[in-house]
């Protein structure tokens, strides 16, 4: 999956739309994944670039069970909501 297409898969999910801004918002969006924590930019990456389900991400992440994986991925996506990181995109 290329960074285009990864972008817009968290682009629509944090604002829950099903069109997505464009290129122009790809670089920003990857700015704002990289202040993240490693574990979250990880959870995220494995669940929505590579498409595992949360079992799956958990083990890659540190053999967390599937709810933990769920609860790091969704809180990364409640962080990239925040103000302070949503002025990257």
């Amino acid at each position: 999956m290329t960074d285009n297409e990864y972008a817009s898969k968290i682009y629509c999910r944090i604002f829950r739309t099903d069109t997505y801004g464009g290129d122009s918002y790809t670089q920003g969006i990857l700015d704002a994944i990289s202040t993240l924590s490693d574990r979250e930019q990880a959870a995220l990456e494995f669940y929505y670039r590579y498409g595992n389900n949360y079992k799956q991400t958990g083990k890659l992440i540190g053999d967390f069970s599937g709810e933990t994986a769920r609860q790091i991925v969704l809180k990364a996506l409640l962080k990239l909501k925040h103000p302070s990181r949503i002025k990257y995109f």
